[in-house]
C-alpha cells in the first residue's frame, strides 16, 4: 500500500496537469509569520483593554456622555502603552516587502491613534473641552485610516484579529 502511494501521487498530478487544473500554494516566509504573530499577540491586550469604552447594558462607555473621566483617562493611558507597543514592534528592516506597503500605512494611522489618545488624556487632566473635541477628532480620523490600511493587507497575509478602535 505504502509503495502504491508514491504512483498514486503521480497519476493525480498527471491528471491535473493534463485535464488543465492547475494548483497555487502559497507559502509564507518566516518574517510573514512573523509578523502575523506579532500582529495578533499586541492586539489581544488592545481589543482587552477596549473593552471599557464600549457601551454595554450597564455602562455609556467610560469616555461617552455619562462616563466616568477618571477611568477615560487610565483605560486611554493604558491603550496609548498598548498601540505604542504595537507600532513598534512592527516596524524596522525584518518587515516582508510583501506587507511593508500596509504596514506603513499602519503605521500612520497608529500615529494618529497615538495622537488622539495623548490629547484625550491631556483633556482629561486638564478639564480641556476643546482638546477632548480635537481628540475625538483625531481618533474618528485615525479609526478611518486604520481601516483603509487594513484594506491594503494581501488576502492571503492579512492579520488577524481585524484592527479594533
Amino acid at each position: 500500500m505504502i509503495r502504491e502511494l508514491p504512483r498514486r501521487v503521480g497519476v493525480v498530478l498527471a491528471l491535473l496537469v493534463v485535464g488543465g487544473c492547475s494548483v497555487s500554494v502559497y507559502v509564507r516566509s518566516a518574517d510573514e509569520t512573523r509578523y502575523l504573530q506579532t500582529w495578533k499577540r499586541d492586539w489581544e491586550p488592545i481589543i482587552a483593554h477596549s473593552q471599557p469604552l464600549r457601551p454595554t447594558g450597564s455602562s455609556p462607555g467610560v469616555c461617552n456622555a455619562g462616563g466616568s473621566q477618571r477611568l477615560c483617562h487610565d483605560t486611554s493611558g493604558v491603550l496609548l502603552g498598548d498601540y505604542q507597543k504595537l507600532g513598534q514592534d512592527l516596524q524596522g528592516a525584518w518587515i516582508p516587502v510583501s506587507l511593508r506597503s500596509a504596514n506603513g500605512q499602519v503605521q500612520q494611522a497608529l500615529g494618529q491613534v497615538i495622537q488622539g489618545l495623548g490629547l484625550r488624556i491631556s483633556a482629561v487632566e486638564n478639564n480641556d473641552d476643546a482638546a477632548w473635541q480635537q481628540a475625538n477628532d483625531v481618533l474618528r480620523m485615525a479609526e478611518a485610516a486604520m481601516v483603509r490600511a487594513y484594506e491594503g493587507y494581501p488576502a492571503n497575509l492579512k492579520p488577524l484579529p481585524p484592527p479594533y478602535l
